[in-house]
Formats: C-alpha cells, sequence, structure tokens
C-alpha cells in the first residue's frame, strides 16, 4: 500500500471471500476504489455537480485530468449563460440536472427535464410553478403536489411533496446535529 492510503472499514469476511474465492485474482481495496471512480466518472455531466458543488473542477483536476477539457468547456467559466448541469434550487430542495419531471393534468402525462437549473421542455424553460401553470393551460396550480420527479440514477418517479419532506428531514437533523 501506498503511504497516501487510508483505511475504511470493510466487512472481514466478505473481504477474504473475495480474495479466496477468486484465487487471489481480485483485490476487494482496488475493487472499491475502482467501483467509486467509476460512479464519480459516470456522474461527470449529472449528480456530480450537486455532490461536489464548486469543488468539481478541482476533483477533476486532481483525479480525472482527461475529463478536464469537457467539464471545463460544459462550465464555461466567466459565462454564467452558457453554464450547463447546473441543479434546479427550488426552496430547500434540490434536484440534479437530467432529472425527468411529469405532471398529470386532464387525463395525460406532460413530461420535461430538470436542465440549466431550470424545467426544460419544446416549449422554454420553466420553474415549477411556471411549468404546472403552463400544463394546466395557465391555471394556477400547486407545483409541489403536481410535479413528480424521477433523478438520472433512479428508476421511481417521486413526488415533489415527498421530495421536500424529506429535504426539510434532513436540514433539520443537520441544524440539530450542530447545536452544541
Amino acid at each position: 500500500m501506498a503511504k497516501d492510503d487510508i483505511h475504511i472499514p470493510f466487512n472481514r469476511k466478505l473481504y477474504n471471500d473475495i480474495v479466496r474465492c477468486s484465487n487471489g485474482r481480485l483485490d476487494p481495496a482496488e475493487l472499491a476504489e475502482d467501483q467509486v471512480r467509476d460512479l464519480i466518472e459516470r456522474n461527470l455531466d449529472s449528480l456530480a455537480h450537486e455532490w461536489f458543488g464548486d469543488q468539481l473542477v478541482d476533483l477533476v483536476r486532481a483525479h480525472f485530468p482527461h475529463y478536464l477539457t469537457q467539464l471545463e468547456a460544459e462550465l464555461c467559466a466567466g459565462d454564467p449563460s452558457k453554464k450547463t448541469n447546473i441543479p434546479l434550487i427550488w426552496k430547500e430542495l434540490t434536484v440534479p440536472s437530467g432529472t425527468e419531471v411529469r405532471m398529470q393534468y386532464a387525463g395525460s402525462h406532460h413530461f420535461a427535464r430538470v436542465k440549466d437549473g431550470k424545467i426544460e421542455d419544446a416549449d422554454g424553460r420553466f420553474s415549477p410553478s411556471e411549468w404546472a401553470s403552463k400544463i394546466a393551460n395557465g391555471t394556477s396550480r400547486n407545483a409541489w403536489r403536481d410535479l413528480w420527479f424521477k433523478k438520472p440514477t433512479e428508476s421511481a418517479w417521486v413526488p415533489a411533496e415527498l421530495l421536500r419532506s424529506q429535504s426539510r428531514g434532513r436540514l433539520s437533523n443537520l441544524g440539530s446535529s450542530l447545536e452544541p
């Protein structure tokens, strides 16, 4: 092991079984590191922005330099009008870029996608409230109740109300853990 390695708890039986059953051909530590690297690389265009925020470019520069030119081109530093992969920030909820959005109205499902901090469909870019109203022919709607989201790495649609409730719970837990 290199002197810069850290040790992460790993189930000893699983570790031993991987080594034993592969006749030593697999190293669980290498497998784990490869999986983490692969997860980050697969999500550079979506969730990695949510995970690492403004530090994403630093992480890519240090560990994935072959993606640096592509990432910097996407972010277009200094030209906010051309930034991509910006999540939708909706009150206390952050919805990653690439997330699908759905709303049912008048017996039909309508679909859009989160892109550059907005909900985008063939007609343009909207806030959640604007998109819900547009789908409902200009009538006032409760977007928290009407919108459903499916994140890029998920297979299930989740109502906005539930995502908001979960986000509030995480924020509440974070706040209570910071109290002296």
